[in-house]
């Protein structure tokens, strides 16, 4: 038997007579469990947060480098149940489906390991992106939801960039992969409505046994079950009659209390008239003359003038609110059609260039 440096001596020799090389990588081990994983050193940064996650994502990476010239043959492999999952399915189901199924049956340390796997080994090609960005958990979406968004996005970025030719997503756990697919998802309803009928068929199991027992003894059970239908019945009758006389006292509550409301509220509404402000305009600014309605009118008429350029017809016109020395009450003017009303407002601004210039029309 051969001492351990001759045959890690040997193997070398072995791989370089069929046309591999390894890759110059500095192997790092720690222990995992009663194991050992060797982690390939990189040059692309690491998007790190934590260190005792960054530790774990390098646990888990496995790499090796293959013969140049035989492209049939991946050059890079990654050790990840998760990824190998998803790059499998990718192309073969929504993700939607896939987003169910990683939530489902990953735990969010896992989701989280993945992604800075994938930022570790691919950060060169998406280092522009917002993929490298660390997901905080909020209100409304956990962070492992969000990753797994970043995880799909990753790899079709990647597919695009054609990044993923020379990878390979690899498994060494087989009860870390899901044993159905994402489009398969009916089976986890089947397999739950198949728990229900047992526990149904369960239950039912022993009633059936205690009637078979009692005929098997020629017990008779007429009688009883008889008397237990009468006497569901009465308490049937006896609760439709409460229920029946409970709800016709309501709806003569409800009918009394609207003939109340509309006696109280809807008549003095109808009542109330309509008024008509749409010909309404009001003139502020104009020389309050107390008792002298003929200047107001030949004051106002002169502003209309030289608004609208011709005489316009008024149909009424006075003073808001009560006299005060000094101060100019606002005139109300009622226009012969919302025509002039239109007309008015729209040239008001011609004021600004008058004798007029301190009355406004609103």
């Amino acid at each position: 038997m051969l001492c351990r440096k001759c045959d890690s001596t040997r193997h070398q020799a072995y791989l370089e007579s069929i046309g591999w090389t390894r890759n110059a990588v500095t192997t790092a081990k720690s222990k995992v469990g009663m194991g050992k994983t060797s982690v390939p050193a990189t040059d692309a940064p690491v998007n790190s947060s934590a260190s005792g996650s960054e530790e774990i994502v390098q646990k888990q990476t496995v790499s090796f480098l293959a013969h140049a010239s035989d492209m049939r043959l991946p050059t890079n492999v990654v050790l990840s149940e998760l990824l190998s999952y998803v790059c499998c399915y990718r192309n073969r189901s929504n993700v939607d489906g896939i987003r169910h199924v990683v939530l489902s049956f990953y735990t969010p340390e896992e989701i989280t390991i993945a992604k800075k796997l994938l930022v570790r080994e691919f950060f060169v090609q998406i280092k522009n992106t917002s993929f490298t960005t660390e997901r905080r958990s909020s209100a409304v979406r956990p962070a492992h939801d969000a990753e797994i968004d970043d995880i799909i996005g990753i790899l079709d970025d990647l597919d695009a960039q054609q990044a993923l030719d020379t990878y390979l997503f690899v498994s060494s756990d087989i009860t870390r992969i899901p044993k159905y697919g994402p489009e398969e998802l009916n089976i986890g309803a089947v397999v739950e409505r198949q728990l229900r009928v047992e526990t149904v068929v369960d239950n039912l199991a022993a009633p059936v046994e205690q009637l078979s027992s009692r005929f098997g003894t020629g017990e008779s059970v007429q009688p009883t079950s008889t008397e237990s239908v009468d006497k569901f019945a009465g308490l049937l009758d006896n609760r439709i009659s409460s229920l029946s006389a409970m709800l016709d006292a309501q709806v003569t509550e409800i009918k009394k209390t609207c003939s109340q409301t509309l006696k109280t509220s809807v008549t003095p509404v109808q009542q109330q008239p309509v008024i008509d402000r749409s010909c309404n305009i009001v003139l502020f600014g104009v020389d309050d003359c107390n008792g002298n309605d003929s200047t107001m009118r030949s004051k106002v008429d002169d502003i209309l003038l030289c608004v609208n350029g011709q005489p316009v017809v008024v149909r009424d016109m006075f003073r808001l609110g009560r006299y005060q020395a000094g101060k100019n009450r606002p005139i109300l003017v009622k226009l012969q059609s919302a025509w002039d009303r239109r007309i008015i407002l729209s040239k008001r601004s011609t004021l600004h260039n008058s004798v007029y210039n301190n009355v406004y029309i609103v």
